[in-house]
């Protein structure tokens, strides 16, 4: 019999990392029911032989732990850290460089959880009957809701290998159409089919971009989508040569200014939550009784033109409440150690935002490559 149980690995790590960076890196408590589900979850995967497991393996209690001890090593605590591991640190670090990437690298694994049960079968036609509306909708839920409770509301499995990309991560393609049956008035009970004949293929010609969770990104498309969300105020501390660390200072002066003043803007209004960490969107703001997500752009030139990227113009479109607060003609000038000093800056304000499609322009494209023939 095991002495103590299996030290935690890098997937295991990954599912409560998500769940501690989506709870704005702080600890969550045993009777927290997204703890009970994940502890749930890890006693069901087959990574660590039975025998090798104590009662208490994976449990609430454990799962709690575990969040303390990721709270405790992100850099931003500022108490002493709890007895956690190299891999932890590791796991963090990859959330705060690709929180998206991880993200989807966490829907993966439980994915792969259900595509390798045993003993279900699963029906087919899971899209038939929903419209683009129906989706919307679940879309707008699954934002209220958050992933575990949307989940468990309409008890369902996860895909097989399918994400929606959307701003705070990849949402499960098999989950929204389920939630989207239920929108339509359609029957919900599964388990259902997640492959590409069944989900990927009708969201897809519903116009929803859909991503495979699985395989290894090119690291050509992985440069071309860093530098588009660099361009759009998303900085992940990437490593270059010296005059690309000087405008990466600068861009974050510019950033953090225009951050600055939309809070001094929104913060008579209401609460402000700063969700730029962990989402697509910068602030959350609760106005009376309605959430408000709140995009933040900064930029030294004329108010002409921002760059979005693909999951920002998503959630503009799917969430019902979206403001855009754009700083432009910020005065960038360089103060004493060679820090940059912002000021100025001229605001535009859309309270609520709606994008049209006569006001975007694309500037690249990723194209999916067909199947190889065998």
């Amino acid at each position: 019999m095991a002495v103590r149980n299996p030290a935690w690995t890098r997937e295991e790590i990954i599912l409560a990392c998500e769940l501690v960076a989506d709870n704005g890196w702080k600890e969550l408590r045993t009777p927290d029911p997204k703890v009970q589900q994940l502890s749930k979850v890890l006693r069901s995967m087959s990574i660590h032989p039975v025998e090798n497991q104590l009662p208490s393996f994976r449990s609430p209690d454990s799962v709690s732990r575990k969040t303390s001890d990721l709270m405790t090593a992100h850099p931003s605590y500022q108490g002493k850290p709890t007895r956690g591991s190299k891999l932890d640190r590791e796991v963090i670090d990859a959330f705060e460089n690709e929180p998206q990437a991880m993200r989807a690298t966490a829907a993966r694994i439980r994915a792969s959880l259900t595509a390798n049960s045993p003993g279900r079968d699963r029906r087919s036609g899971v899209a038939d009957g929903v419209h683009r509306h129906h989706i919307d909708a679940a879309l707008k839920e699954w934002w209220m809701l958050g992933r575990d409770v949307f989940m468990d509301t309409y008890s369902t499995n996860a895909a097989d290998r399918y994400v929606v990309v959307t701003p705070g991560g990849p949402v499960d393609a098999l989950a929204l159409i389920v939630g989207a049956r239920a929108k339509a008035g359609l029957d919900t009970a599964g388990p259902w089919r997640g492959d590409r004949a069944n989900v990927a293929g009708p969201l897809r010609s519903l116009g929803y971009l859909v991503d495979d969770s699985t395989g290894n990104v090119s690291p050509e498309v992985v440069s071309a989508e860093h530098s588009v969300d660099n361009a759009a105020g998303y900085l992940r501390g990437s490593t270059g040569g010296q005059g690309f660390l000087l405008d990466q200072k600068k861009k974050v002066a510019i950033e953090l200014y225009a951050m600055k003043r939309a809070l001094e803007h929104y913060a008579a209004r209401g609460d402000v939550l700063n969700t730029s960490r962990h989402a697509s969107w910068d602030y959350e703001v609760d106005i009376g009784n309605e959430r408000w997500h709140v995009e933040v752009k900064g930029t030294t030139g004329d108010p002409i033109d921002v760059i979005l990227t693909p999951n920002e113009v998503m959630h503009a479109r799917s969430y019902p409440r979206v403001a855009l607060f754009v700083v432009s003609n910020i005065d960038v000038r360089t103060g004493a150690d060679d820090e940059f000093v912002t000021s100025g800056g001229k605001i535009t304000h859309l309270h609520p935002w709606t994008i049209e499609d006569t006001a975007l322009r694309p500037i690249g494209y990723k194209y999916r490559l067909p199947d190889s023939p065998p």
